[in-house]
């Protein structure tokens, strides 16, 4: 027979939830391969508009609201258990969509979900042994809902009006089943409890950062050089909703984001479900850029991206040599000139673009990284 946390049946007895044969836990103490206590787990929301554009949450207006639950800065998981207080005079539906254990490969099972008296609980467990790995880096959605704001004719803070309880009982992360009974992350590590507690945060609306940057034309097969900037190039935080910026004709851009964004996806594609859509004409091989999701960024250097896949299919090949053709020779002036072909951004396609296309032909395929690069402040 397998046990499950105390913690985690102190809200769910009431709602008839009966899982203690459901999710295992080996009560070890000091389990020496054990994250619990290396890091300090972030769990936040994430706000899209009812146009997919993701808004600030601490300034939402009237109207319908996607609400993503997120959980960052930490590996594993084996219980995930949040309990929030809401107004409903301001917060007046809301719906929960999903949850990760409505993903096929999550490997996670929903313990349950009560909501009543304005008091909303979703719990949740690993179904592994253990426990589930989770984004670290990026953030991991834990539950989505669905809500009406009624602002009036202003804003609201989402977070006055939608609160994390700080109750150790209520609101904890437990990082695995051998690391003892009860042990947990909790967002207040001076309750007096009677298991090992370690801090984690959590923010109903978390600040906006902003970051700014420069996106250039790559001209070299490692994706390091470049100096020309380029217009017209997406910058998403989840390619899942809109973008949330777009550069500049001299590459740059600014984009705001919530504390605890960790990528920015560089594109000139467009996305249906995650995936380059159907009609999508970009160009570019993505390009993935880490955030530390922390502070607000005013980065110094420039992030090449390659844009001469120009039939968009993930390779530079001679399919796409054609794009270029018609364009050789063309100006600015010209109906047939085409920015991503002028790949030194001298007004002009010509041998020198043609060159700079060589050293990608046959070399740029659906296997193909850039360089890992992280945005920070000089």
């Amino acid at each position: 027979m397998k046990a499950t946390s105390k913690k985690f049946f102190f809200v769910l007895l009431s709602t008839l939830f009966v899982f203690s044969m459901l999710f295992p836990v080996s009560v070890y103490a000091d389990n020496p391969n054990s994250t619990l206590g290396t890091e300090t787990p972030y769990m936040y929301c994430a706000f899209l508009d009812a146009n997919g554009k993701q808004v600030d949450g601490n300034a939402l207006s009237s109207g319908d609201y996607t609400v993503d639950v997120i959980v960052a800065d930490m590996a594993n998981a084996s219980i995930l258990q949040f309990t929030a207080s809401y107004d409903s005079s301001v917060i007046t539906a809301h719906s929960v969509t999903r949850t990760i254990a409505d993903d096929a490969q999550s490997n996670v099972s929903l313990g349950g979900i009560k909501d009543e008296n304005d008091i909303l609980v979703i719990a949740l467990a690993s179904e592994n042994d253990n426990y589930t790995a989770l984004d670290a880096d990026c953030g991991t959605s834990i539950a989505t809902l669905a809500v009406t704001i009624d602002a009036g004719e202003g804003t609201i803070d989402f977070e006055d009006y939608f609160t994390f309880s700080n109750d150790p009982d209520l609101t904890f992360l437990e990082a695995d089943y051998a690391d003892g009974y009860n042990d947990a992350y909790v967002t207040d590590v001076n309750a007096e409890t009677a298991y090992n507690t370690y801090l984690m945060i959590a923010d109903a609306s978390p600040e906006f950062l902003s970051i700014s940057a420069k996106v250039v034309i790559a001209t070299s097969l490692d994706g390091e050089a470049g100096e020309d900037g380029i217009g017209g190039i997406s910058i998403y935080s989840d390619v899942n909703s809109e973008p949330i910026a777009t550069t500049a004709s001299d590459g740059t851009f600014t984009a705001l984001v919530p504390r605890g964004t960790k990528k920015l996806v560089i594109t000139n594609h467009s996305f249906e479900n995650g995936v380059h859509s159907a009609d999508s004409e970009g160009c570019t091989i993505d390009r993935e850029v880490t955030l530390g999701g922390k502070q607000s960024v005013n980065y110094q250097g420039v992030i090449p991206i390659i844009v001469c896949d120009y039939n968009g299919d993930g390779l530079v090949s001679p399919a796409d040599k054609q794009t270029f053709s018609r364009a050789y020779g063309a100006t600015t002036s010209d109906s047939n000139y085409n920015v991503y072909c002028n790949l030194n951004a001298d007004n002009l396609v010509s041998s020198a673009d043609n060159q700079i296309l060589s050293r990608f032909m046959g070399k740029v395929n659906k296997s193909y990284a850039y360089p890992d690069k992280t945005l920070e402040n000089e």
